[in-house]
Parts: C-alpha cells; structure tokens; sequence
C-alpha cells in the first residue's frame, strides 16, 4: 500500500508502487514496478508545475508529497481525513489534469516557506538526498 518515491539527480522524481489512490501522482490508479517495461525510461517523472523540481519527497500511506525547489509543497493520493492539507477530502492525482500547476501547494501561511518535509507514518519506504531550496 506504499508508493517508492526517488529524486533523481536532474531533481525530477519518480514514484513507483501501489497506486490505489493516486499517490504515484500519475493520472492514474494503476500500479507501476510490478509489469515489464514499467521502470526505467518507461517510468514518467511526476509533473509538478512549470519550471518546478523537487528538492525531497516524502511518502506516507497512500499518499506523497513533495518540497518543491520554490518552497513550496504539493501532495497527492489519499485524502480521506485531509492528509493532503488542501482545505478537502478529494483524492489527487488519480486522474488527469490534476497535477502540475492544476495541483496547489499547501497553503503553509503568509510569506512562508517549507525548508524540510518527512512523512509522519513509521513504515515509510521513500528516502530522499536532501538538496538546499534555491529560492
């Protein structure tokens, strides 16, 4: 029930894992890694808005976030009790044209920022290299 979340050396990210809810922030439910040709370059990196990269990724159950190099974050997946801290309970990223810029960051307060994210459940199988925000 976990996604894999990995930040590639360009800053892209790439998820992979169970997809239930959206939180591989494809367009889709369907599960990656567990077919042939499915990993590799035929594993699309996350879109997570024009011109933004990731600087640390966070996965928690059945959900994914992202601190985007703006300082920003965005999350995706599950949303039942508000995990992805968007003011709903609506899944995101399970289906198309719902990430990238139609994805909003968190609203984190006035003239705030994200410098680090981590996810809050002990299982957690994504790591990431953390890289400074540049601002």
């Amino acid at each position: 029930m976990l996604a894999r979340g990995r930040l590639l050396d360009d800053h892209s990210l790439k998820c992979w894992g169970s997809n239930n809810n959206g939180q591989l922030g494809l367009g889709d439910t369907k599960n990656r890694g567990d077919e042939p040709n499915e990993m590799g370059d035929d594993l699309p990196a996350i879109d997570l808005g024009q011109g933004r990269s990731a600087v640390q990724v966070a996965c928690g159950f059945q959900f994914t976030c992202a601190l985007l190099d703006n300082g920003e974050v965005k999350c995706w997946g599950f949303n039942h009790e508000g995990e992805l801290g968007l003011g709903d309970t609506k899944n995101r990223g399970d289906r198309r044209l719902q990430m990238g810029d139609n994805l909003p960051p968190v609203e984190l307060g006035s003239g705030r920022t994200a410098t680090q994210i981590s996810s809050l459940i002990s299982t957690s199988v994504c790591e990431a290299t953390p890289r400074p925000a540049r601002f």
